[in-house]
């Protein structure tokens, strides 16, 4: 009889411990939600920040949570979705990321956040430990959503990282078409030169991406 008791009460202790919510300190909280968005997020950065969360800190990645909320989740962590709108978000697997990184919908909850991190004054010309900026953060997803948010907001469009890269440079380097033309349509520059003696003409051609080549060619034809 004893043992049976023990273990209902062991039981009992278990259950309890699942259902209590994990209390989040307000830099935790702003970590979490900047680092993955999703749907309330941009009220809970704003919360946090109330609190006294500090924009400036960096999260587990290195990242301040402006280039963080930029650049996404990583695909390689998310299930592949094609959700276009909010409301079409599911969580899959238990997995707290909505969707994949480069969906429409989950773009709109990133620029929801990084708009409340806006309001509280952060530097959007932020760069991390290699120099890469917010654009350069988002071009490696291809989120052209993304993108052109931050180009409205001022963020440079032709800042070279330590290894000499503009966000065009890495677009084109990762094969994202997309967000290639959408950088050139907003004025980037194709002479830059990376430290290793390429330009993003360059990088194109040794691509062989045909698509890449064009979408150059045109731009320096202009």
């Amino acid at each position: 009889m004893r043992t049976i008791v023990s273990f209902l009460a062991i039981v009992s202790f278990l259950g309890g411990c699942r259902n209590q919510t994990v209390v989040k300190t307000p830099q935790e909280q702003l970590q979490y939600h900047a680092d993955q968005p999703e749907q309330g997020s941009a009220q809970a950065v704003e919360e946090a920040l109330a609190k006294g969360a500090d924009t400036k800190l960096a999260l587990e990645d290195g990242l301040v949570p402006w280039l963080a909320a930029a650049g996404g989740v990583d695909e390689s962590r998310v299930y592949a979705g094609d959700a276009k709108k909010p409301e079409d978000l599911d969580l899959a697997g238990g997995s707290n990321n909505p969707a994949a990184s480069g969906s429409a919908a989950y773009q709109e909850y990133s620029i929801a956040v990084l708009n409340a991190l806006l309001r509280a004054g952060v530097d959007v010309n932020v760069r991390d430990a290699v120099g890469e900026n917010a654009l350069h953060k988002a071009v490696l997803q291809g989120r052209t959503q993304v993108v052109d948010f931050l180009i409205s907001k001022g963020v440079e469009i032709d800042v070279q990282d330590d290894a000499g890269y503009t966000p065009l440079m890495r677009a084109v380097v990762v094969g994202k078409l997309p967000t290639v033309q959408l950088l050139l349509e907003k004025g980037a520059s194709t002479a830059p030169m990376s430290k290793f003696g390429q330009n993003a003409t360059q990088l194109a051609q040794e691509s062989g991406n045909q698509e890449l080549i064009q979408a150059i060619d045109a731009a320096n034809s202009k």
